[in-house]
């Protein structure tokens, strides 16, 4: 019923809008971004991307990574480990790991800096003028890790003209939170802006019916941002700091086995079915958790209500704990009439304690319960200079980044292998690129795009996992000396090195290219074709290893996509219908593959991807907004073992609709309603296929309705998302020994109230 009423009421909006042909035709607002390193229209920018303003992050209420995925398709944005290090993936092409010493195959930039861990996008955004989704390979501009594409957060800058706004919002689970902004100019040159967001979430997500509570979440921070404006100089500076707490999201349990297993049958009937989110109480009897090396009492999974949890004991960090410094500087320097020298230079720090508890027990019952700390710390620096005519385009530039992450972890699996391990690693990364791109007009018709990037990479880890022998004795003494490639002497007692200190030393290089040609048959069509190369530097897993060669180092990644796509503005300027079709060939991917303890990564040989999506922003009348997307993605993997599996988080169809509507009331008061959704098909969340890492199709729908003042000084809001509590799964982990999987599920239905003054 709610499905019917939404589309009703899309289709009543668009009913009104062509009755209205009496009215002037209204025109859609050009929107200006810089994914090619110089600003353009979006329509001119021959490359698939969706680009969203400050007024769409809060129409749409974007405060974190995780909300992005709701509103384009082709894009999967999940949490991993507690709700923290998002895993992104744009048309197939993703990291699905955890641990924070690898870079995302989705560059993730702030002001134009790579953010070198996923560790690091667990932040809050405010005061932020514009987020850039860019699909596909960006290899010869961007470079580093951004094999799949790139995300574009854009903070604001300082104006010359006093500016500002406070946005207070409270809503359920005890949410209320506060940002805001202010800046003026200081001088005839010099300008700046101070902006700041604090949030306090009392409850948590999800209940806990047997232990204690989760705690909520709660975050600080502040940015100071500085502006010098010359004749030929610009410089903007900016220094960012903060705190955050985020509660633990926990996991769901489910054992499961061999459903064409004929004994596993005859004992247990409701298996056979295969869906994984049954009760599988009866498989866990027989081969579930704790029942296999232990004299214990086989607990049964426990319910699957998304928004319960059963952990008889809290875990041993309730909370993702960070502190933050993050600045940025750069300088544009006009030379000549013609061109421009730029330079970015950043320094960036984290450092965060954090639980993973990724098997809750319903007996208290210590499985695989780790307590993290981790520190982040990199310096990057890029100088470039851009040569613009009539008909060239020309930007030409070197790269450098430093990195070192460090990492020491406890995990209790005391009850599951009679053991604890000790986690830890330190890594150093060095990584430098030159890079150029040269678009040619040959006409006002016809151009050409040429670019290339040699980037190096060399890592540097020591560490590995030590086995605590709490009792004296691991289970895994027990395996068969063969398991992981080592033997131990029966009489054996103390600490067991089974990876400590492992050092590993490598260094990747490679040329990505690109090359394009872009026809414009008119002032408002634009068709471009390209091919174009990605490539993603080599890691070493971190987690817990029972043998050096697990560890790695895995092998590069290399890209070779081809696309063919268009941009069209029709109707006078009222519409904009945007579409693609793509081709990738995929090789030596890193990807996360269960084991019968843990998992691991490993290379798969290659995998095809083609894909189709179409894009459509109607300003239907002056006061109608409906903007819709669609997306087809077909994906295989062709290597040993993993022969015609789908790849991760990579659903077949998906499709968002945006519909808005800002009704003009007297007095200059206005109303604005909206309501939007996304639909995402079925798909695997990691490379085996296991049924039990299927997540169902999904829609999440989201609505807002506002009233604001006269030039809209200030704005009253009601909104909620998630409104028909959908239950869709983000991520599992899979363990064969256990029988048994763990997932986590997206947020429930939230719902609040909104005030905002600008001034």
């Amino acid at each position: 019923m709610f499905k019917r009423s939404i589309l009703a009421t899309a289709v009543g909006l668009v009913a009104s809008s062509l009755i209205a042909t009496t009215q002037a035709q209204p025109v859609l607002e050009e929107v200006m971004v810089t994914a090619q390193k110089r600003t353009a229209s979006v329509n001119d920018v021959p490359i698939t991307m969706t680009a969203m303003s400050a007024d769409d992050l809060k129409d749409l209420r974007i405060t974190d990574a995780m909300d992005i995925q709701a509103y384009t398709t082709n894009i999967d944005i999940k949490g991993t480990l507690g709700g923290t290090n998002p895993a992104i993936t744009i048309r197939g092409i993703g990291l699905n790991d955890f641990n924070a010493n690898n870079n995302p195959a989705v560059g993730v930039y702030v002001d134009e800096v790579f953010l070198v861990s996923s560790g690091m996008l667990n932040f809050s955004t405010y005061d932020i003028e514009r987020i850039e989704v860019l699909k596909g390979p960006q290899g010869t501009l961007y470079g580093r890790n951004s094999t799949g594409g790139a995300l574009n957060y854009f903070t604001t800058k300082p104006d010359f003209e006093s500016s500002g706004y406070v946005n207070v919002t409270a809503g359920n689970y005890e949410l209320f939170e506060v940002d805001g902004a202010y800046g003026n100019a200081i001088s005839e040159n010099w300008a700046y802006r101070v902006s700041g967001k604090w949030s306090d979430q009392g409850e948590n997500y999800i209940d806990n019916v047997l232990g204690d509570d989760f705690d909520g979440s709660d975050m600080a921070s502040g940015r100071l941002a500085l502006r010098y404006q010359g004749d030929r100089l610009l410089f903007d500076t900016s220094l960012t700091v903060g705190s955050q707490s985020m509660g633990f999201t926990p996991f769901k349990n489910k054992g499961y086995a061999d459903i064409n297993d004929p004994d596993l049958i005859a004992r247990c009937p409701s298996a056979a079915s295969g869906n994984p989110k049954q009760d599988f109480s009866c498989v866990s009897q027989l081969l579930g958790v704790g029942g296999i090396f232990l004299n214990v009492d086989v607990e049964t999974f426990p319910n699957q209500d998304f928004e319960e949890a059963t952990y008889a004991n809290n875990i041993p960090t309730p909370t993702t704990d960070t502190d933050s410094v993050f600045w940025v500087g750069r300088f544009d320097y006009q030379v000549g009439d013609r061109g421009t020298f730029t330079s970015v230079t950043s320094y960036g720090d984290i450092d965060r304690e954090y639980a993973d508890s990724v098997w809750g027990s319903p007996k208290g019952y210590r499985y695989f319960d780790a307590a993290r700390e981790e520190t982040i710390e990199q310096v990057t620096q890029e100088f470039r200079y851009a040569h613009v005519t009539e008909a060239v385009n020309w930007t030409t530039g070197l790269f450098y980044s430093y990195d070192e992450v460090t990492s020491d972890a406890l995990v209790d699996a005391s009850d599951a292998l009679a053991t604890r391990y000790f986690i830890d690693y330190e890594q150093e990364t060095t990584a430098a690129a030159l890079f150029s791109q040269l678009e040619y007009s040959f006409s006002d018709q016809w151009s050409v795009e040429v670019g290339a990037r040699y980037s190096w990479e060399e890592r540097d880890f020591v560490g590995g996992t030590t086995d605590l022998n709490p009792f004296d004795q691991s289970v895994v003494l027990y395996l068969p000396v063969d398991f992981g490639g080592f033997g131990l002497p029966e009489d054996f007692t103390g600490p067991l090195p089974l990876t400590t200190d492992t050092k590993i030393k490598f260094d990747d290089s490679d040329v990505s290219w690109r090359l394009g040609a872009n026809f414009r048959p008119g002032d408002d069509w634009l068709i471009f074709a390209s091919a174009s190369t990605g490539f993603k530097s080599g890691i070493v897993f971190s987690d817990i290893t029972f043998a050096p060669e697990e560890m790695g180092p895995l092998d590069p990644e290399d890209l070779l996509a081809y696309e063919i796509g268009f941009k069209g503005t029709l109707a006078q300027g009222s519409v904009q219908f945007n579409g693609a079709a793509f081709l990738y060939e995929y090789e030596d991917i890193q990807t996360q593959v269960p084991t019968d303890l843990a998992l691991t990564f490993t290379n798969a040989e290659e995998a095809d991807i083609t894909g189709l999506e179409l894009d459509l922003n109607w300003q239907a009348t002056e006061g109608l907004n409906l903007r819709a997307g669609v997306s087809w993605l077909d994906t295989e993997f062709n290597s040993p073992g993993l022969d015609g599996n789908e790849l991760p988080n990579a659903p077949e169809l998906q499709y968002t609709l945006i519909a808005r509507y800002n009704l003009v009331m007297g007095n200059g008061m206005g109303m604005g309603f909206q309501a939007d959704l996304k639909y995402s098909d079925e798909m695997f969340k990691e490379a085996t296929n296991d049924v039990l890492a299927r997540s169902e199709d999904y829609t999440v729908y989201n609505a807002r309705i506002s009233l604001s003042g006269q030039d809209d000084r200030w704005e009253v809001a009601i909104w909620g998302k998630n409104l028909g509590n959908e239950e869709y799964l983000q991520h599992t982990f899979v363990t064969g020994f256990f029988t048994a999987s763990s997932n986590l599920y997206g947020t429930p239905r939230t719902y609040g109230a909104s005030l905002t003054y600008n001034f």
